[in-house]
């Protein structure tokens, strides 16, 4: 199926739209914990978690929009590959080191768990994969 079409686009919508909440979750969280919101904006973008979801959720929101620019290859495997190193990292080795609870456990279940499926999902169903080169994941 086309990244075009109807489908891929609504499908990339739902998944923006849900790594977006996952994020405005963490921020309620981090900005109640800090006490401030642009300390709490430092804090989460320090993590690899939350840009690699940030990238995810504006590449996402683009392809959504219709907006040529999010069609690239590259950047849809580089969305894809990120997010599966999040959920591949954060199983193995980060699971179970906090006690969440709230709105942090809730957002921790959406950036570690949900979309580091959802994201490669719609790579494989949806993304062109013809002109990626063996050096894309290295750039």
């Amino acid at each position: 199926m086309r990244i075009e079409s109807g489908t891929a686009r609504a499908a990339a919508g739902i998944i923006a739209l849900i790594a977006w909440a996952g994020l405005a979750v963490q921020f309620d969280a981090s900005a109640e914990q800090s006490g401030s919101a642009a300390e709490a904006i430092w804090i989460m973008l320090r993590f690899f978690t939350v840009t690699s979801n940030l990238l995810a959720a504006v590449a996402l929101t683009g392809i959504a929009f219709g907006h040529p620019a999010f069609r690239s290859q590259s950047l849809l495997a580089l969305m894809a590959l990120s997010m599966l190193f999040v959920g591949v990292t954060y199983a193995l080795l980060l699971r179970g080191l906090l006690e969440l609870s709230g709105g942090a456990a809730t957002a921790n279940v959406i950036l570690h768990y949900i979309m580091p499926i959802l994201t490669p999902l719609f790579w494989l169903l949806f993304a062109p994969k013809g002109a990626l080169r063996w050096r894309d994941p290295l750039l």
